[in-house]
């Protein structure tokens, strides 16, 4: 981790944040969450450089690569209710589904 500290920088400049993050994904490239828990204890603009971690990985590895717990820890505190419908989602409204599959966890498919 000393290295992107040295080598990439961690400061809010686009030019160092930016590239730390797709750093941490290299040193992480099949784990997201420890990626994302990498990126939170470098110094700087650690904060920012993690939510980009989390914002490249998620979409790569699904809903399904990220520990269920840190997914409802997420959706209690912030009170996330992340049901699709067809006013709010293209996918949904392209294939008349009122549950898109795509954006939710497999256990939040199946009800669980």
């Amino acid at each position: 981790m000393r290295d992107v500290a040295e080598l990439v920088g961690t400061s809010i400049a686009t030019q160092e944040s930016v590239a730390a993050a797709f750093e941490v994904l290299a040193l992480h490239p099949d784990d997201p969450w420890q990626a994302c828990l990498t990126a939170a204890s470098l110094d700087g603009d650690s904060d920012t450089i993690a939510a980009m971690t989390g914002a490249i990985a998620g979409p790569c590895h699904g809903m399904d690569s990220w520990p269920q717990d840190a997914v409802d820890t997420v959706r209690k505190i912030n009170n996330l209710d992340w049901r699709c419908s067809p006013a709010s989602c293209w996918r949904c409204a392209l294939a008349h589904d009122s549950q898109c599959a795509l954006s939710l966890s497999k256990g939040a498919r199946e009800g669980v």
